[in-house]
């Protein structure tokens, strides 16, 4: 059991303190108020000191964590900055990808062009092949049909020799010039096949290039959604060490609050103490006197209940004492969770008493003795990792004042059924357990106090 002790909660167990003493010495006779007197401002001082020295050490704590958390925010903020610098590096090469592909798709689309037009050309060569080739063919055939009479009427028609010899040239000449042209014709289409075939290989090594650059991207892309998850996540993590920040120095200025008030409720028990040992001394003056007018009394006795020792029940408000021998409080469960001394950074004063089914089983009164202290206002009865600030972290508890130096704490019950003042004898039901105030479950938080001081409860019971 962890909890936090609040200033209206410590004044609270002071005033019940000090009634519970007020009460006790106005009733002991001479011998009973030497014995309860030893649970004195002192004790409730040092046991104050005490809780005051938890709370520095709590602030201690919780400067250690504000300290971890800010290293681990800076962290993490310094991570976010990597992050983003990758997204940047990313969207350039997004950005550059997209201009190659783009210029890509325009190289693509212009050989594309070029392919149409030297198709056109080439068609249009072969038409002209074509009609060149007939063409030719056809003054073949005809100077192959004319045979010698073609020669013969250019003889005939020359008037001289050379002239004769000019005609001849000529006309071997048109033959020639035809051949001539339908190869240039050819040559020219095989130039324009080899170009288109040059043009459809850089299409082809332009579509490979785009494939490539479209899975960069698409690879980029990808990385540019992974780096925004890991920014997004991070950005939760920063924004959760910010709230554990805050919320411990929330805590750690509720806890500066509570040392502040702590230490004016010492102050003030340390001044209630000098006038409390004023007020001893001058009622053991004051019975030491009676004593001795009572001894000088013919067959003069004692007066009062007879009761010298610890035991039995006092006069004027009634109180009973316990016998010294305390009983287990949760008969039927007897597993401890947790004993007592130091324990998340504070000291455990008793120990922890849970098993399977212990939810709303019986505590019982340790021993007899008078209820001085009763609270019943905690209304979370649950399991949780923090102090919900009831009862000083106790929640619902009760504490038995055994007559004879010894006190008794039940805390985290979901009720206590007893009220202050109330005598009660050993294995009485005090109330039912619970998880209230500051407990992790189910379970009875259980103490035993000699003079103020925690004592081990393993040792008694």
């Amino acid at each position: 059991m962890k909890f936090r002790y609040g200033v209206k909660q410590i004044i609270a167990c002071a005033t019940a303190f000090v009634i519970a003493a007020s009460i006790v010495v106005s009733n002991y006779d001479n011998e009973s108020f030497q014995i309860v007197s030893q649970a004195s401002y002192q004790n409730q001082i040092n046991e104050y000191q005490q809780q005051l020295d938890d709370l520095k050490n709590q602030q201690a704590a919780l400067d250690e964590q504000i300290q971890a958390n800010k290293d681990k925010l800076e962290n993490e903020l310094a991570y976010q900055a990597d992050i983003q610098n990758q997204i940047g590096t990313v969207e350039d090469t997004l950005e550059l990808l997209s201009t190659y592909i783009f210029e890509l798709k325009v190289d693509i689309k212009t050989c594309e062009d070029d392919i149409a037009i030297k198709e056109a050309e080439i068609a249009k060569k072969t038409q002209e092949i074509a009609e060149g080739k007939d063409a030719f063919l056809q003054r073949l055939r005809a100077m192959y049909i004319a045979g010698d009479d073609t020669y013969a009427s250019v003889l005939i028609g020359a008037t001289d020799f050379y002239d004769m010899l000019m005609k001849v040239e000529l006309v071997k000449r048109v033959a020639g010039y035809d051949k001539q042209v339908i190869d240039e014709l050819y040559d020219l289409k095989k130039q324009l096949e080899a170009e288109e075939i040059a043009l459809e290989e850089k299409k082809a090594e332009l579509e490979v290039s785009l494939t490539e650059y479209n899975t960069q991207r698409t690879a980029q892309e990808e990385q540019r959604v992974k780096l925004q998850d890991l920014y997004a996540e991070s950005e939760l993590k920063a924004d959760q060490f910010q709230n554990d920040i805050d919320q411990s120095e929330h805590d750690h200025d509720e806890l500066a609050g509570e040392m502040l008030d702590l230490e004016d409720v010492i102050a003030d028990l340390v001044a209630k103490e000098e006038e409390r040992k004023k007020e001893e001394e001058r009622k053991k003056q004051e019975a030491l006197l009676q004593q001795q007018q009572q001894q000088n009394k013919p067959n003069g006795s004692k007066p009062g209940n007879n009761n010298n020792g610890l035991g039995g029940t006092f006069g004027g408000d009634i109180y009973v004492s316990g016998s010294g021998i305390f009983a287990w409080p949760v008969p039927g469960f007897y597993h401890v969770t947790s004993g007592i001394g130091w324990r998340w950074g504070s000291y455990h004063k008793g120990i922890d008493i849970s098993s399977y089914g212990i939810r709303g089983a019986n505590i019982c009164a340790s021993d007899s003795g008078t209820v001085v202290k009763v609270n019943n206002t905690c209304t979370h009865d649950w399991g949780k990792s923090g102090s919900c600030g009831c009862g000083g972290g106790y929640g619902n508890y009760c504490i038995i004042n055994h007559g004879n130096g010894y006190m008794t704490l039940y805390a985290h019950a979901q009720y206590m059924n007893v009220y202050v003042g109330q005598e009660v004898q050993q294995g009485d039901v005090l109330g039912i357990i619970g998880s209230t105030g500051w407990s992790t479950g189910d379970h009875l938080h259980f103490e035993v106090r000699y003079n103020g001081t925690a004592m081990n409860p393993l040792d008694y019971v």
